[in-house]
């Protein structure tokens, strides 16, 4: 995971969420809790994004949790805010805020374009899919 950096001030690819204002324990905590998702994500970083959406990151994604848990992640319904990445289901519960954030860039037809990975509690994730929007799926 080279390219893991707690920190976006250094322009690091996996950053934390400044709205959540946790001590140093409570992140390396949370970075802990998520290393197998963010393991997931930096590999494919490594290894596919510049392959032309051969392999997307929701496919990779899916396909690393249905070897760890045997089974596919649960689609969940409701909608990502594009202001600043907030879970919203959309069932009458308070919007999560993502715990980290990871940059990514996909490559749809030729054209570049920067995305963000949301990483939230419960093991909820936002994967942007290359036509747009995201795919949010629980990793539990």
């Amino acid at each position: 995971m080279k390219d893991f950096v707690m920190d976006d001030k250094t322009g690091a690819r996996v950053f934390r969420n400044p709205h959540h204002d946790f001590d140093a324990n409570t992140w390396r905590c949370v970075q802990q809790g998520n290393s197998l998702l963010l393991h997931w994500i930096t590999t494919w970083i490594d290894k596919h994004e510049w392959d032309g959406g051969k392999v997307s990151l929701d496919g990779w994604m899916e396909m690393q949790y249905e070897y760890s848990a045997g089974c596919k992640p649960h689609p969940m319904k409701g909608k990502v805010c594009e202001y600043d990445g907030a879970y919203d289901s959309e069932d009458g519960d308070p919007p999560l805020q993502p715990l980290l954030m990871v940059k990514i860039i996909l490559d749809a037809t030729g054209g570049v374009g920067k995305r963000i990975v949301y990483i939230y509690d419960y093991g909820i994730v936002a994967i942007p899919i290359i036509s747009g929007g995201y795919k949010v799926v629980r990793m539990d």
